[in-house]
């Protein structure tokens, strides 16, 4: 899972808010307000969505997969291994939650497994040299954060895999 450091609300969201308080007396309604089924109301929801598919880097951070503006679409209960699995947390009060987001989700499909192992197996840090300490922390930094707006796909299932590197 990746978590998705939240920038701040866009200005002109909170705008809109504060107009629709003003206009009508009350706080706004996510379905009933904001995205009504008007022509307003789909600009509006494409609009947010856009930025916050920018803002995730365009990747799902639940399986790792691109995203688009055209597709629909915690971090610290689930973990990825090598073979491109994922696995609930264990010893954590969420484990469960974890587990039926996994299976609920499809997040342990064979699809996403395979996908998960080839994005891993195809990173540059999983040949046949060795790095050093230093050079698999410099790994995680560059996985972890966005190259050229956009998140790596998969790039927490290899964070992970890192990460087990450093333990060993």
């Amino acid at each position: 899972m990746k978590k998705i450091d939240k920038e701040n609300s866009p200005e002109w969201f909170e705008s809109w808010k504060q107009d629709f308080k003003n206009t009508n007396g009350r706080e706004s309604h996510y379905k009933n307000d904001f995205s009504s089924n008007d022509s307003d109301g789909e600009t509006r929801r494409r609009r947010l969505r856009k930025q916050l598919v920018e803002e995730q880097g365009y990747i799902c951070c639940y399986c790792m997969k691109r995203i688009t503006l055209n597709a629909s679409h915690i971090e610290q209960i689930f973990k990825y291994t090598i073979d491109g699995k994922i696995h609930s947390v264990q010893k954590k009060p969420t484990t469960n939650t974890a587990q039926e987001m996994i299976t609920r989700m499809g997040l342990d499909s064979y699809h996403l497994e395979r996908n998960r192992r080839e994005a891993i197996e195809g990173s540059e840090v999983f040949d046949e040299a060795e790095y050093s300490h230093e050079d698999i922390r410099d790994f995680i930094n560059y996985y972890s954060n966005k190259d050229n707006n956009a998140y790596i796909p998969y790039c927490m299932a290899i964070v992970d895999c890192l990460k087990d590197r450093l333990n060993e």
